[in-house]
């Protein structure tokens, strides 16, 4: 199935307030969580200050070096986070690049009280809710305009769970998944016993049309099905690209 380009309606709509929001600002909220973390190592050390060059927090996050690092959005992260007292001590000629550093004195305004052990995790953890929630917001919007009608929370007749989306009649209801394989590279089976259970919990409705919708990672959906595809009577799945703003039809 060749990949649906999202409407230019839609783009007008959605794309700088939900798609820009889901890449630009997870981005965003990931700089800041790396960074709040440089300032909560630092406080709890006993240090005056931090200094912290664009290009160090970066290769922290991933994706730098890369063609496809987030430079600016670290750069403006970190500028935007100076207080009264810090000082950038080196600044490109850009004004935005890898060897920006800045010296962050402490105690800041507003540092998570996390203890360093436990940061990381809950970093990671809150990183991927909020990535699953904001996910779940475009693709709600995406498959509203695919199908022309509003879609919201909800539950069918008779199943006992709350649907990601579903139309006034009933007749249209699906769930988002913003899943990823296991370190990049292994199936995931947990992820894949989940699917399963929706496509069976959507099966058991009586809408006319059933579908998943998957983000992050195509080869979730691509594999699972070539597993257990033939057994799925009438799901629909389907790829949002939010990077490419593209909907796919998978089967």
């Amino acid at each position: 199935m060749k990949p649906q380009l999202l409407t230019q309606k839609f783009l007008k709509v959605v794309t700088v307030k939900s798609f820009g929001c889901s890449v630009m600002g997870k981005w965003t909220e990931i700089f800041q969580m790396a960074l709040e973390r440089e300032f909560v190592l630092a406080q709890q050390k006993g240090e005056s200050y931090v200094d912290v060059r664009a290009g160090d927090l970066h290769r922290k996050v991933g994706g730098y070096p890369g063609p496809s690092h987030r430079m600016p959005i670290c750069c403006d992260v970190m500028l935007k986070n100076m207080q009264l007292g810090d000082k950038v001590l080196y600044q490109p000629p850009s004004g935005k690049g890898a060897s920006l550093t800045i010296r962050y004195f402490s105690p800041r305004k507003q540092v998570p009280k996390l203890s360093s052990p436990e940061f990381p995790t809950m970093t990671k953890e809150l990183l991927k809710e909020k990535a699953n929630a904001k996910f779940e917001d475009v693709a709600r919007k995406v498959m509203s305009t695919h199908f022309g009608v509003p879609l919201v929370k909800g539950k069918a007749q008779g199943i006992p769970k709350e649907f990601d989306m579903i139309s006034a009649d009933g007749k249209i209801v699906g769930d988002a998944k913003y899943f990823t394989m296991v370190r990049g590279v292994s199936i995931p089976p947990a992820k894949f016993s989940t699917i399963a259970e929706h496509v069976w919990l959507l099966e058991k409705t009586s809408a006319n049309c059933k579908f998943l919708i998957f983000g992050n990672d195509r080869r979730v959906p691509q594999e699972w099905l070539r597993r257990y595809g033939h057994l799925v009577k009438d799901v629909i799945f389907y790829f949002l690209d939010e990077q490419k703003q593209t909907l796919e039809k998978l089967n």
